[in-house]
């Protein structure tokens, strides 16, 4: 794909630092490429992206939004937060992500392998809803109100009570939501028609993707190479993602493992291809660069969170081991397992609260 722009005269930068922070940082799905085609790896094109957003699937954390850059050259793609000192570097002939802390200047190196655990993860938390609403099923023969209430909760969560567990990514085109918005093209102005697009997992009150693309721009690189080889999102959604025509502009993420969700968003402001600071250096970690394990860096932020209680245990959940749940009024719940997101589930079908929503067992003084 290419952007058919015309060169500009190229911005000047007065330092190496500047041109440095200049680079990279993207949220999750940004800029799609057309419709994909088979290939071996991405085309070896060169872009760099300005967009507000909250961070990156790939990486460990998200933040509020903020002003982020994106520079993609060829296989390598590096994101930039300097609001918040976090950058992100993802190789695809590497086959790695590198999550760096610009203050500390110090990173974390994953392969991809390590993002299996988000489909073990999910398929694990699809055949327990599964199983669980195939029991309260069971339970509920005869009583129709009750069991259409569990039949409509389990849909609201993205399940399929004709097939418990399976998933079908379905993609939604709003053509009447059609608007203008004003993108910097090769620090130009230019207008462009925006159409709304979703992706849902069978008929989920909440989309995996909500997503406004334009036509009226190519791009000569194919970020979804980067978001199909991690693997994040089901195949299913990923296909679907792809087969969407243009560029996303705004895009709206939901990333749900079963284990933790996580929202993503971004807004794209400026888009460039004739950038000074397009040169393979700008997608390269700097070798000044210490590298630390990532469970040394995990405990650190384990420690600096905040602990958090099982709604419905009322006891203290260590770090690494909670479960959040999001009901489908946005309400965030935290829950020491799977199982006790399933009770959870259950007691908010019926319309109550959990026991120690407000407090843990031990202000109550209980253990």
């Amino acid at each position: 794909m290419v952007l058919s722009l015309a060169p500009r005269t190229p911005l000047r930068t007065s330092s190496r630092l500047a041109s440095w922070l200049a680079l990279p940082v993207v949220a999750l799905g940004t800029l799609c490429a057309a419709p994909a085609i088979a290939q071996e790896g991405p085309p070896p094109g060169r872009a760099l992206v300005i967009q507000e957003s909250n961070g990156f699937p790939g990486g460990e954390q998200s933040t509020e939004l903020s002003r982020q850059t994106i520079s993609i050259i060829g296989g390598r793609l590096r994101v930039l937060d300097p609001a918040h000192g976090w950058a992100l570097f993802v190789s695809l002939p590497d086959r790695t992500v590198r999550e760096a802390s610009i203050a500390r200047r110090e990173y974390v190196e994953r392969g991809f392998d390590y993002y299996d655990r988000y489909r073990q993860d999910r398929a694990k938390a699809l055949r327990d809803q599964a199983a669980e609403f195939t029991r309260q099923r069971q339970r509920l023969q005869g009583k129709t109100n009750e069991l259409r209430a569990l039949e409509q909760e389990y849909t609201q969560i993205g399940g399929d009570p004709r097939d418990p567990g399976n998933i079908v990514a379905r993609v939604e085109h709003f053509p009447q939501d059609e608007r203008k918005a004003t993108i910097l093209v090769d620090r130009e102005p230019r207008e462009v028609t925006l159409e709304h697009y979703r992706i849902r997992e069978n008929n989920a009150q909440d989309p995996v993707f909500d997503l406004w693309i334009t036509r009226d721009l190519k791009l000569p690189v194919d970020v979804l190479a980067f978001w199909r080889a991690l693997g994040t999102f089901a195949p299913e959604v990923s296909e679907r993602l792809a087969a969407i025509p243009g560029v996303v502009i705004e895009c709206t993420a939901v990333l749900d493992t079963g284990t933790f969700k996580r929202r993503f968003q971004s807004r794209v402001l400026e888009l460039r291809t004739d950038d000074p600071m397009l040169e393979d250096a700008a997608v390269a970690l700097p070798a000044t660069f210490a590298k630390v394990d990532p469970a040394d860096q995990a405990a650190a932020q384990a420690a600096a969170a905040p602990r958090v209680w099982c709604v419905m245990t009322g006891r203290m959940i260590e770090p690494g081991e909670e479960v959040v749940f999001i009901a489908p009024n946005r309400r965030r719940y935290h829950v020491v397992d799977a199982q006790q997101r399933a009770a959870l589930i259950r007691l908010l079908g019926e319309g109550k609260q959990p026991p120690f929503l407000d407090a843990p067992a031990a202000s109550q003084g209980q253990r």
